[in-house]
C-alpha cells in the first residue's frame, strides 16, 4: 500500500470524525435554549396609614421604579434561571432607603437517577417594606421564611437577607426515592432593636424517604434539624429536632400539592436563665396549580419559622395568590395573607392581614397598565418589661397604579 493511498484513508477518517464532532456540537447548541427577558415597572401609590400606627395614622405617597431581567438557560439535563431586580423609590415618609435590590439564582441538574438543585437569594430592603410583609409569592423562592413582617414598621433601617438552599434527590428504585434538603438564611439589620429588628443565622437540614403509593401520589417521612442563632445576646438560641410526615400529589410536571405534619422539640438557650424546652407541631398545606385561564398558589397551616423578633415563631396563616385571565388583554391578580405569629419563647403574638388586588390591562403584547387596592390590618400582643401588652388595632387602605413592560416569553414546546 503506497503512502499516498494511506494518507488518503487518514484524511477521509479525519474528515468523517470532524463532521461527526461538528454534528454533535450543532446538536448540543440547538438543544441549549438561552433567553433573556427584560422587565420594567413604574408605580405610584397612596396609603392612609403606611406605618400601621394605631394612635397617629400617617398617610404617605410612594413612587418607585423596578428594573429587572430574567435570564434562562435550558437543555435536556439542566436549567438555570438568574433574576436580578433593582428598585429605586421615593416617599413622603422621611428617611426611606431609596435603593433596594433582589437577586435570585435557581439551578437544576438531572442525571438518570438523581437531581441536584441549588437556590440562592440576596435581598436588600428598607425596614418599612420588610416589616409590612408580603402576600404574593416570589416565583423563584416561594418558601422563603420571615416574609410575613413583624408589624414594627419604621423607616431609616435596612434589612439584608442572604439565603442558600442546595437540595438532592435520588431515585433508588422505581417507587422509592431519597430527598435531602438543606437551607441557610442570614438576616442582618444595620441597626439592632431588641424584640423588633434582630439579626440572626438559621440553619435547616432534612432527609426524607418517599414511597410512591400511586402513579401521582407519594408518601414521605423523615427527620430534620434546625438551629436559630440570633446575634443579640438576650435573644434565645433555639435547637430544634423534629420529624415530618407528608403526602405529595403531582397533578403534572409543574402542578403539585403537599400536605405535611410536623412534630418538633425545641430547646431554648438564653443568657441568665436555665435552658427550657417545648414540644410543638406544624401542619402545612402548600401547592401550585396552573389552569387554562389562570393560576392559584397557596400556603396554608402552621409553619415553624425564624423571625426578626429574636425567636422562633409558629406562623398560623392562610396565604393565597390567584390570577384569572378574562381574555387575552384583561386579567385579575390578587393575593391575601391572614396570619397569627406566635413567639415560642415568651407567648406574645401578632395578628396581621394583608390584601392586594388589581386589574391588569394589556396595551400591547409587551406593555400593560394596572390599578388596584391594598389593605392591611394588625393587632400586636407584645412583651413589654415582662408584661404582655395588647396594642390597639391598626389599619391601612391604599390605592396604586402601575405601568409595566415585560419582554417576550419563549414559546413553550
Amino acid at each position: 500500500m503506497s503512502s499516498s493511498f494511506r494518507s488518503a484513508i487518514v484524511r477521509r477518517r479525519v474528515m468523517r470524525a470532524t463532521a461527526l464532532l461538528l454534528a454533535l456540537a450543532a446538536s448540543a447548541v440547538s438543544a441549549q435554549q438561552v433567553v433573556f427577558i427584560p422587565e420594567m415597572e413604574v408605580w405610584a401609590q397612596y396609603d392612609s396609614n403606611r406605618l400601621l400606627d394605631p394612635v397617629t395614622p400617617q398617610s404617605a405617597e410612594t413612587y418607585w421604579m423596578q428594573l429587572a431581567g430574567d435570564l434562562k438557560s435550558i437543555n435536556e439535563r439542566s436549567d438555570v434561571e438568574f433574576r436580578p431586580q433593582l428598585t429605586l423609590q421615593d416617599s413622603t415618609l422621611s428617611s426611606v432607603d431609596r435603593f433596594e435590590a433582589l437577586v435570585d439564582l435557581k439551578a437544576n441538574y438531572r442525571t438518570l437517577r438523581s437531581t441536584w438543585s441549588f437556590l440562592s437569594e440576596y435581598h436588600r430592603e428598607d425596614a418599612s417594606n420588610a416589616q409590612y410583609g408580603v402576600a404574593a409569592f416570589n416565583p423563584l423562592n416561594p418558601n422563603a421564611p420571615d416574609t410575613v413582617g413583624t408589624g414594627d414598621i419604621v423607616t431609616g433601617l435596612t434589612k439584608t437577607t442572604y439565603s442558600v438552599e442546595p437540595d438532592f434527590t435520588y431515585q433508588a428504585t422505581q417507587r422509592f426515592s431519597l430527598e435531602a434538603t438543606t437551607r441557610f438564611d442570614a438576616v442582618r439589620y444595620d441597626v439592632e432593636v431588641p424584640d423588633q429588628f434582630v439579626s440572626y443565622n438559621n440553619t435547616y437540614a432534612e432527609l426524607d424517604g418517599y414511597w410512591s403509593v400511586s402513579q401521582r401520589g407519594q408518601l414521605g417521612f423523615g427527620p430534620y434539624y434546625a438551629l436559630y442563632d440570633p446575634r443579640e445576646n438576650d435573644a434565645p438560641r433555639v435547637n430544634s429536632y423534629g420529624v415530618d410526615l407528608s403526602y405529595r400529589f403531582n397533578w403534572s410536571r409543574v402542578d403539585r400539592t403537599t400536605l405535611s405534619l410536623r412534630a418538633e422539640h425545641d430547646t431554648f438557650t438564653e443568657s441568665g436563665v436555665p435552658d427550657y424546652s417545648k414540644n410543638t407541631f406544624g401542619l402545612e398545606w402548600v401547592g401550585y396549580h396552573k389552569m387554562q385561564t389562570g393560576m392559584v398558589q397557596y400556603a396554608i397551616g402552621r409553619f415553624m419559622e425564624p423571625s426578626s423578633v429574636g425567636s422562633l415563631v409558629g406562623l398560623n396563616q392562610v396565604r393565597v395568590q390567584y390570577r384569572h385571565d378574562f381574555n387575552v388583554r384583561v386579567q385579575f391578580v390578587g393575593s391575601v395573607r391572614v396570619s397569627r405569629s406566635d413567639d415560642l419563647s415568651d407567648g406574645s403574638h401578632e395578628d396581621r392581614a394583608i390584601l392586594q388586588v388589581a386589574l391588569v390591562r394589556r396595551l400591547t403584547e409587551l406593555w400593560s397598565v394596572s390599578g388596584g387596592y391594598r389593605f392591611a390590618y394588625q393587632k400586636l400582643r407584645e412583651l413589654d418589661s415582662g408584661v404582655i401588652v395588647t396594642e390597639p388595632a391598626a389599619r391601612n387602605n391604599g390605592v396604586f397604579i402601575n405601568v409595566a413592560y415585560h419582554g417576550r416569553e419563549p414559546q413553550e414546546d
